[in-house]
């Protein structure tokens, strides 16, 4: 048996607690919680509680014995009171914003949340605002509850757009997991992984494009990753139709492309003599031919 190992006042999370989950991995974080809220577990517990491996508990028991938020022996002769999750139910919303009223409820009545903001100001490098609190306590009530997944959204999208934005794209990148069904951290990692993928595709893209990725607007990034996923052509197809047709827009790409795909084109080298509109299905001509050759001459020089 492992039991919290400080006294909880007024609902406060502990300094050990509050000092190292930003160091702790998912399942560390989980282990962390649940001593929070019950204040004592044996390892089996954790592991039927939490749908952990053996490992993990293990890991996250050692992690937090290490940094004294837990012991293996009772401070007191009975265990340590949890937090109180009780005396501060959260309210059920009426608006799109929690009021700080209801913020204040919502962190006290659950620790996790609390985490999330303390963690999300530092990524953030400042305050919250009461709308970014609203936002995230949202996401982690009605979308996404779990606060790795979150913090790994917040931190990909912080490193990538305005502060002011971050919180907004996180919400709604969490709405697409939530579509997607994703519950499990490793499928969290995955998805960061491949969203990752998505924005260095997206970079060169736009730059072929003579646009700005900031620039574009959210249907035009989703039609361009679609070229990628769907027909799974990359940038040198785009630039083998830019090859012909300098000024192509992204809705003309997309009609080659679906040409292309439909006429079993799956390789570039399939689409080196075929014209960008790809009408006819009978061989290239040897105009279209001198034409590929010239243009890939002028792009060299």
């Amino acid at each position: 048996m492992y039991y919290l190992a400080e006294k909880i006042m007024n609902n406060r999370l502990p300094d050990s607690f509050t000092r190292n989950a930003v160091s702790a991995d998912g399942a560390s974080l989980k282990v962390g919680i649940y001593f929070l809220q019950n204040g004592k577990a044996t390892l089996d517990e954790l592991k039927d509680k939490l749908n952990i491996s053996s490992n993990a508990v293990v890991r996250g028991v050692q992690f937090w014995l290490d940094n004294f938020l837990i012991s293996e022996t009772a401070v007191m002769e009975d265990h340590l009171p949890p937090l109180d999750t009780e005396s501060a139910p959260v309210k059920k919303r009426t608006r799109s914003f929690l009021s700080h009223e209801e913020l204040a409820d919502a962190v006290l009545s659950n620790p996790e949340l609390a985490i999330l903001f303390q963690e999300s100001q530092q990524i953030l490098g400042r305050e919250l605002s009461n709308s970014e609190s609203s936002n995230l306590a949202e996401i982690f009530q009605d979308i996404l509850p779990s606060v790795f997944a979150i913090l790994s959204i917040e931190s990909f999208w912080s490193s990538r757009l305005p502060g002011n934005k971050v919180v907004h794209e996180t919400r709604f990148t969490a709405r697409d997991w939530q579509k997607m069904g994703l519950t499990k951290d490793d499928e969290f990692e995955a998805r960061i992984s491949q969203m990752e993928h998505d924005q260095q595709f997206l970079r060169e893209a736009a730059e072929l494009l003579g646009e700005g990725p900031d620039t574009m607007t959210r249907s035009t990034k989703n039609t361009i990753l679609s070229w990628k996923e769907k027909y799974l052509y990359g940038t040198d197809f785009i630039q083998e139709v830019l090859l012909r047709k300098p000024d192509a827009t992204v809705p003309y790409i997309s009609t080659v492309f679906k040409d292309w795909y439909k006429k079993g084109y799956r390789r570039i080298e399939d689409t080196r003599d075929v014209p960008v509109n790809a009408v006819s299905d009978t061989g290239p001509s040897a105009s279209n031919s001198l034409l590929h050759s010239a243009l890939k001459q002028k792009k060299k020089r």
